[in-house]
């Protein structure tokens, strides 16, 4: 199923800067798929990264395997925000979680 996505970049000196890109080098391209309420932290985004190219593990939709981010630890790209078109395999989605994209992932301006 193809979704577009806004693409995000995680800020700078925030913990998901220095533990996750760490990790995976200078590519800083995340897409938004889904929420959750984190006791102790708040409203968070489950987050995945898209540097180079979605990868997904069979058998375990889209949100779980995604990492969990503060709200505030991300932004949008550009000046204006860029977008990406990903084609996911209907095994790693559910109508919750596509819902959950379309409303995430919506123009609001």
């Amino acid at each position: 199923m193809v979704l577009e996505f806004i693409i995000r970049e995680v800020k700078e000196r925030t913990k998901l800067d220095r533990e996750l890109l760490s990790k995976f080098g200078s590519d800083n391209e995340f897409i938004v798929v889904g929420e959750v309420n984190m006791p102790g932290y708040g409203d968070c985004y489950r987050v995945q990264y898209i540097g180079e190219g979605l990868r997904l593990i069979g058998g375990v939709d889209i949100s779980t395997q995604s990492y969990t981010c503060l709200k505030s630890d991300l932004e949008e790209v550009g000046s204006c925000f860029d977008t990406a078109s990903l084609d996911i395999p209907k095994e790693y989605l559910t109508l919750d979680i596509v819902d959950d994209i379309l409303r995430l992932n919506r123009d609001e301006d």
